[in-house]
């Protein structure tokens, strides 16, 4: 694979943060900037050779970013659920 317009390497860091965004979807912190940056590039990355990696990161970033934003609501209905 050579990687030769700038899109496409935005469609490798798309898929890069967003196997890592999967990845850190248990600290909240961390995951939502991750799956951001992996929804960002893999927008920039979609209309380069490499669509389909950009596709692929773009929906791993949504992914982590919803699971980041279920498990942060469920871990405050917890506390909420404690502190009442």
């Amino acid at each position: 694979m050579k990687l030769g317009k700038e899109t496409d390497h935005c469609s490798v860091l798309a898929v890069v943060f967003g196997g890592a965004g999967l990845v850190l979807w248990v600290v909240p912190m961390v995951s939502i900037f991750v799956n951001l940056a992996a929804i960002h590039y893999g927008g920039k990355g979609r209309g380069s050779g490499l669509d389909a990696l950009g596709q692929v990161g773009w929906s791993l970033g949504v992914v982590g970013f919803v699971l980041t934003l279920l498990r942060t609501v469920y871990v405050f209905a917890q506390v909420l659920q404690v502190g009442a």
